[in-house]
């Protein structure tokens, strides 16, 4: 919008005394026509700042300056929801070729039939014992501190003691 149109002052369909800028206007409609409720007044079905009377709503639609802009966007949309319909029906027909190439599979592997496929956890729980929880949302920073050291000299000593045997 260039700056002529922005200063552009526009007269009010509700009441003639009215003469507002352009770009205060829809807020201006907006107000005006809950002050003034005339049935003879339309808004444009392509711009919302088109207030037209009733006896020439009809003219108006045929001619609307922003019936080109309008329509143009609705058919870019269009057009793009159609490619998109068209991508997304191509993406199922890919996936349901994969879907179907991969029932025809066939595996000699049967995990749940083969005890010796699973791995010895022992190892594991050895690792968990290490781990301590300190809840620290009561304490003050001094005990926190203390909790942590002591912590860390626990931790220090079984890995010290682990490696030495």
């Amino acid at each position: 919008m260039s700056d002529t149109e922005k200063n552009d002052m526009l007269i009010c369909p509700y009441n003639k005394a009215h003469v507002v800028s352009n770009l205060r206007m829809p807020k201006h409609l907006r107000n005006c026509r809950n002050s003034y409720k005339r049935n003879d007044i339309k808004v444009c079905q392509f711009n919302s700042t088109h207030h037209i009377a009733e006896s020439e709503y009809a003219s108006h639609l045929e001619h609307c300056p922003s019936k080109v802009q309008t329509m143009l966007l609705v058919e870019t949309s269009k057009r793009k929801f159609k490619n998109d319909e068209e991508t997304i029906k191509n993406e199922r027909e890919k996936r349901s070729k994969i879907d179907n190439a991969s029932g025809n599979f066939q595996s000699d592997d049967e995990w749940d039939n083969n005890p010796q496929n699973f791995q010895d956890k022992s190892g594991i729980d050895k690792f968990n014992s290490n781990i301590h929880i300190v809840h620290f949302q009561h304490m003050t920073k001094s005990k926190r501190e203390a909790a942590t050291k002591a912590h860390y000299e626990k931790v220090l000593n079984k890995n010290c003691d682990s490696e030495l045997s």
